[in-house]
């Protein structure tokens, strides 16, 4: 259920341009990220069964899996989520991590995950109501641009089954961009991303499915709406200083935002339209 904090008496700016970041907020690659780790890891059949409880694919446990939201899949190996990884399997599981007779290395297990999750990209979904708020929001002839740690080459791989969606979008910022110094929580992908799209941070509504992505564009002086997995508590967010939290963008309603859109409303009738035949 849509939730949001009160409004004060302060006007805010006109919104002028709508942000996003991908992982988890447009296409759910969150959950192709664990299964691509597993594959990585390769865990035996007991270990599998510990941590997934039977679960149909295998999936990591949450709560490994909350401190990777939002992580990048881009830099430098030792110093982003394949550590966590290991560190968790060796302290919490009680296995260490062995490929052909060695231990994997944060470096290896990157790798082998890159190869893992770039296969099982052809089968990205977009996340419910992502459809429907771009084609809306398009409609309002509103800019789009997308901050996103991925690569280029990472990005281009994640939006090939869905260049309908994305060819609405103006302005992309991908994590190897050179004039990107600092990456998530730090302000830099969105004051940069304004920059380019000849907006205002202020002016900028961003759509964020992590606190890093949260903390990174409240810094950067944009207006935020967190789009959360069901399992996360929503009060860590409030913390990250965006104004709403929402389930999934089928939640989303712009009349707060000064913006002619309501997502559930469209999808039910486009529901009820169909039932009708």
């Amino acid at each position: 259920m849509e939730e949001e904090k009160e409004e004060t008496k302060e006007s805010k700016p006109e919104i002028k341009a709508i942000l996003f970041d991908i992982d988890g907020t447009l296409l759910d690659t969150e959950s192709l990220r664990s299964q691509a780790i597993l594959k990585a890891l390769s865990p035996p059949s007991s270990v599998l069964t510990q941590i997934s409880s039977h679960r149909s694919p295998p999936d990591l446990p949450w709560d490994l899996k909350r401190l990777l939201i939002g992580l990048p899949s881009y830099g430098s190996p030792t110093a982003s989520w394949s550590p966590i990884v290991l560190r968790y399997f060796k302290e919490v599981i009680g296995w260490s991590p062995v490929k052909e007779g060695k231990l994997i290395t944060p470096s290896k297990l990157w790798g082998d995950w890159e190869m893992e999750f770039n296969e099982l990209l052809e089968e990205c979904r977009v996340c419910k109501g992502a459809n429907t708020l771009i084609q809306e929001l398009s409609k309002l002839n509103l800019p789009l641009g997308i901050a996103t740690s991925s690569g280029g080459e990472g990005w281009s791989i994640k939006i090939q089954r869905h260049s309908t969606l994305f060819s609405n979008f103006t302005c992309i910022l991908t994590g190897d961009d050179p004039s990107l110094l600092r990456h998530k929580p730090f302000p830099d992908p969105y004051i940069l991303l304004c920059d380019r799209m000849n907006v205002k941070p202020e002016e900028g509504l961003v759509f964020e499915d992590s606190k890093a992505g949260c903390v990174s564009a409240v810094e950067a002086g944009c207006r935020v709406v967190a789009v959360v997995d069901r399992r996360q508590e929503r009060g860590e967010f409030w913390g990250t200083g965006c104004e709403e939290v929402l389930g999934s963008l089928e939640e989303f309603k712009g009349e707060r935002w000064g913006l002619e859109v309501d997502v559930g409303k469209i999808i039910g009738a486009k529901k009820r339209r169909s039932r009708r035949g």
